[in-house]
């Protein structure tokens, strides 16, 4: 199987090829990952509630830190063992200062060279929702175990599942771009539709709601939106799911719903 990572990929993340030199000789085995669940997990985290953090310095991408962050402590732990599991390496579980937005909770992993091979990888870097980016290659030309890895993963950390005063639960799945990218996230949101349409589970079109105001740059998100059919809920059940409990049990919740009327269109 031919690697994810090529060594002048590699060497072309780094402005100096002698640090890349010296990068491949402390981390060389990194540049045989292979495709795998594990990796597309990895991944999807990465692209959801992860960040690759770092910053642009005299032309040159300076990477500073691996994050993943989350209130489930299981969930992070989960996301070590992945990292583990793939490249030998675990991060520490911190707090890591003040965020407007979601947990403060996160492992984190100081490792340029990681970074690197995981943003090769499809993992983007710095703010997602400024940056224009697709489902990787290596993961759309896969086989169904590595796209429902992803997937569950990706449902587990943007997903929302929730049940209305009506009794009709929705499961959902969204993100952001800034207004100049709403192209973008609409074609990625796509990629994840014909990706579960592989699975026999069938989405609405692709909807916008909500814009929300950026107090940092001034600029607008655009919050985009797929629902899963409740005809299709049992599918997702069977062959996704979630890997994170409370949201598994609400599923069951959903599913037992939505088999009562298979037929239903919505």
């Amino acid at each position: 199987m031919e690697n994810l990572i090529s060594e002048e990929a590699f060497i072309g993340t780094y402005r100096y090829r002698v640090f890349a030199e010296k990068a491949i000789r402390k981390y060389g085995d990194w540049l045989n990952v292979q495709p795998s669940p594990e990796l597309a997990e990895i991944v999807a985290s990465l692209l959801t509630d992860g960040h690759l953090e770092g910053r642009k310095v005299k032309g040159h991408y300076k990477y500073d830190y691996i994050g993943y962050f989350s209130k489930n402590i299981q969930d992070l732990e989960h996301y070590n063992e992945l990292l583990e599991k793939v490249f030998g390496i675990r991060g520490t579980l911190r707090k890591w200062g003040i965020r407007i937005n979601g947990s403060s909770t996160g492992i984190i992993l100081c490792n340029a060279a990681l970074s690197r091979i995981l943003y090769i990888c499809g993992a983007e870097r710095g703010d997602k929702i400024t940056k224009e980016y697709r489902l990787p290659l290596w993961i759309a030309n896969a086989g169904l175990g590595i796209k429902a890895a992803f997937l569950r993963r990706a449902f587990s950390c943007e997903g929302s599942i929730s049940c209305d005063n009506r009794g009709y639960w929705a499961l959902r799945y969204s993100m952001g771009k800034t207004e100049c990218l709403s192209q973008n996230g609409i074609a990625f949101l796509t990629d994840i539709r014909i990706m579960l349409s592989e699975f026999g589970i069938e989405t609405n079109n692709i909807f916008l709601i909500q814009k929300l105001a950026r107090k940092k740059d001034a600029t607008t998100t655009f919050i985009y939106c797929l629902k899963i059919l409740r005809k299709s809920i049992p599918a997702f059940t069977d062959k996704i799911g979630f890997d994170i409990g409370y949201k598994n049990d609400r599923l069951q919740k959903a599913n037992a719903w939505a088999s009562t009327s298979r037929d239903s269109k919505n």
